[in-house]
C-alpha cells in the first residue's frame, strides 16, 4: 500500500496546466503587446465553445486551456496597457507643471537631505484656472529634498512640480529599468522642495492609518527593551523596518549570505501561521464536540489565516511579503478540503493566485526564486518520502 501511496501520488491536478496556460499568456503579453481587443474577441469566442460543449457533454480539454491562455494576456494588459485607460497617469507625463496630491502608500525611505515615498490615490490640478482636480490611476515615486518634516503611511500631501519619466539605458541585454517600474505599478519620478510639500489633512479612522499606528506602537515597544543595531535589526525582523539598520550591519548580513531575513517574506509569515495554527488547534482541542467531527486541523488553519493576514499587513504588505502570505492561506486552507498533503497542487494555486492579482510577478526575481525554492523542497520531500516507504 506505501509503494502505491508514493510512486502513484501523481493525481490528476487541473490547476497545473492552467498555472502554465495563464503563465504562457502573460509570457505572449510581455513579447506582443497592443492586441487586446483582438485577444478580447478570441477569448468571447473560446468562452462560447466552452460553453456549447458543455452543454452537449463532449470533451473539451483544450479550451480551458486556451481560455486561460488568453485571460493571462488580457490580465497583463490591463496593468500594463495604460491606452485601455485614458485616466492613467501615464498620459500626463508630459512635462506639464501640476498640482498634484496623493497619499502615501509605504513607510517613506529617509536618506541624507531627502526622503522617498510612493504616492496613490493620485490626484492632478493644473496650476493655473479654477479647472477641478482629475483622479488618475497608477503610482508615481516622489523624492522630496530638505527636511520636509515626518511623514508616514497613509499621510495626503500636495506638491507641485512635473512629473518625469523613468529612463532606460537601452544597452543590449542590459536592465530595463522602465519595465521595472511599470511592473510595480510606478509610472513617473516627481522632484520636489520640502517647502513645495505640505500635508493635507485626512480622516483618522482610515485603515492605514489604523495599521500604522499599531506598526508604530511595535516599534516603540521594541524601542523600549533595545537600543543601536539591536533595535535596528528587531526592527528589520519583526515589522520589516529597514530604515535604522547601518551599512556594516547590511554588509555583515550579506556577507553571510542571510540578508533575506531582514524582509518580511516566506520565513517571517511561516512562523507566524504556523505559531498561530499550534495555537488554536490547541485551543480548540477543548471543544468535544469539534473533536468528535474531528474539526480542530480546519477550525485552526481557519483561525490561522486572521494573524497571518494581520500581520502581513502591519509589515507594510509590500510584493514579496503579499506573495508570502497568499501561499500561506492557500496552503491553510487545504486543510478544509483534506488536501493538504497534494503540495504541488497548493503550490500552483498559491502561483495562479499571485499572477491573477499581481501578472507582473511573473518577472520578478523574488518570485521566481521562492517558488523554485518552494518546488525543490517538496520535490525533495516526495523524494524522501520514496526512500522511506520503498
Amino acid at each position: 500500500m506505501n509503494a502505491t501511496r508514493y510512486n502513484n501520488n501523481s493525481y490528476f491536478r487541473p490547476i497545473i496546466p492552467l498555472l502554465f496556460s495563464f503563465i504562457a499568456g502573460i509570457v505572449c503579453a510581455n513579447h506582443f503587446p497592443g492586441r487586446p481587443s483582438f485577444v478580447i474577441s478570441i477569448t468571447l469566442l473560446v468562452f462560447i465553445v466552452i460553453v456549447y460543449f458543455i452543454l452537449s457533454v463532449k470533451n473539451a480539454k483544450l479550451f480551458p486551456l486556451m481560455l486561460y491562455a488568453l485571460l493571462g494576456y488580457l490580465s497583463y494588459a490591463s496593468c500594463i496597457d495604460v491606452s485601455l485607460n485614458s485616466k492613467h497617469v501615464a498620459h500626463y507625463i508630459n512635462g506639464r507643471i501640476w498640482n498634484i496630491s496623493g497619499v502615501i502608500d509605504s513607510e517613506p525611505i529617509v536618506q541624507t537631505n531627502r526622503q522617498k515615498c510612493i504616492l496613490k490615490n493620485i490626484t492632478l490640478s493644473p496650476i493655473s484656472g479654477n479647472q477641478e482636480g482629475l483622479s488618475v490611476d497608477g503610482l508615481i515615486q516622489v523624492t522630496i529634498y530638505g527636511n520636509p518634516g515626518t511623514f508616514s503611511v497613509g499621510d495626503r500631501i500636495s506638491l507641485t512640480t512635473e512629473i518625469r519619466p523613468f529612463r532606460s539605458f537601452h544597452n543590449p541585454g542590459g536592465f530595463d529599468y522602465t519595465q521595472y517600474m511599470m511592473h510595480q505599478n510606478l509610472w513617473g519620478n516627481a522632484y520636489v522642495s520640502a517647502d513645495q510639500t505640505k500635508k493635507l489633512p485626512t480622516a483618522d479612522a482610515r485603515f492605514e492609518r489604523v495599521m500604522n499606528a499599531v506598526r508604530k506602537s511595535i516599534l516603540q515597544l521594541i524601542a523600549g527593551v533595545s537600543e543601536g543595531d539591536s533595535k535596528a535589526v528587531l526592527s528589520a525582523l519583526i515589522v520589516g523596518d529597514r530604515r535604522e539598520i547601518s551599512n556594516s550591519i547590511q554588509d555583515a548580513f550579506n556577507r553571510t549570505g542571510v540578508s533575506h531575513v531582514l524582509s518580511i517574506s516566506g520565513l517571517h509569515v511561516g512562523i507566524v501561521a504556523t505559531a498561530a495554527f499550534i495555537f488554536f488547534r490547541w485551543i480548540l482541542s477543548f471543544f468535544k464536540p469539534l473533536l468528535m467531527r474531528a474539526w480542530t486541523k480546519k477550525g485552526a488553519a481557519l483561525l490561522a489565516v486572521l494573524p497571518t493576514i494581520f500581520y502581513g499587513t502591519i509589515a507594510g504588505m509590500e510584493p514579496a511579503t503579499l506573495r508570502s502570505v497568499i501561499m500561506v492561506c492557500v496552503f491553510l486552507l487545504t486543510f478544509l478540503v483534506e488536501r493538504d498533503h497534494d503540495l504541488f497542487n497548493a503550490i500552483a494555486i498559491a502561483a495562479l493566485a499571485i499572477l491573477v492579482i499581481d501578472p507582473p510577478a511573473l518577472f520578478s526575481i523574488s518570485f521566481q526564486l521562492s517558488f523554485m525554492a518552494v518546488l525543490s523542497i517538496a520535490w525533495g520531500m516526495n523524494q524522501f518520502g520514496q526512500w522511506i516507504y520503498p
